[in-house]
């Protein structure tokens, strides 16, 4: 049977149609991932009626404007969706952790295995979610806002912060101070370049800090779009001092 599930986000939207078999695989038949520059349910409907979503069994919904949507969508929180991707995810096997990264914020699903007793009963896995509080939220639509405002795209705000050897430090936790902190130095003739290489730099301390909280031993997938951010995945993985990972369909894992 053919399922659909989406994330209609605050910047952007992600659409997967998959076939399910009668023994339980899972296999894609088709995603998406797009900016929705303000109109999810547009992009939504379009999705909808170009891949014939009315004719699949199910159809689940996440993201801050699910809401929008009624019965019989199916409305799931993102982190258990998380869990669902990783479990049919074969290829991601053992102790990982999930970084997301959205417009919203980031989080980190952590996983390692479980506990089972001697009949081989019980979870395969215990799985424990943590996501990054008020203050630091915004981290994706934050970074489209502050590109937009120096007149750049997102991969051009990443180019520029590739090809400059220093950074300058963005200290604001908060999204609205380091936009403000960020507006400051523009004004003092910081090259642009440098600011996001800052910024960038910025936004990879934060998530590294929340995953100092919530880690177990094993390796380390990004997911979201600004795990797309070369600049940004370059500076976290300067602070894990190792390598992450990004799994297939990142965008809308």
């Amino acid at each position: 049977m053919r399922v659909a599930g989406c994330d209609l986000g605050k910047a952007s939207v992600g659409f997967v149609v998959a076939t399910v078999s009668d023994d339980g695989k899972v296999e894609v038949e088709g995603a998406g991932y797009k900016l929705h520059e303000g109109d999810p349910l547009g992009l939504f409907e379009t999705w909808y009626l170009e891949n014939d979503i009315a004719s699949c069994a199910a159809l689940a919904a996440t993201g801050v404007y699910a809401d929008e949507l009624c019965a019989p969508v199916m409305l799931l929180p993102e982190d258990s969706c998380q869990e669902a991707a990783l479990e049919f995810s074969t290829d991601l096997e053992g102790a990982l952790n999930l970084v997301s990264i959205g417009a919203r914020g980031y989080g980190v699903l952590s996983r390692k295995p479980a506990g089972r007793d001697g009949n081989g009963a019980g979870p395969k896995y215990h799985y424990q979610y943590l996501e990054n509080d008020k203050c630091s939220s915004g981290t994706g639509e934050n970074i489209q806002k502050i590109a937009d405002r120096f007149g750049l795209d997102i991969e051009d705000a990443d180019k520029a912060a590739l090809a400059s050897g220093e950074g300058i430090p963005i200290t604001a936790r908060c999204s609205v101070f380091a936009k403000s902190e960020m507006t400051h130095f523009a004004n003092q003739g910081k090259p642009t370049g440098e600011l996001f290489k800052g910024y960038f730099g910025s936004v990879a301390r934060n998530t590294h800090s929340l995953l100092a909280r919530n880690r177990v031993d094993g390796p380390i997938y990004l997911m979201g779009g600004p795990s797309r951010i070369t600049s940004f995945r370059q500076a976290f993985e300067e602070r894990l001092g190792e390598p992450v990972q990004v799994p297939p369909l990142a965008e809308c894992f």
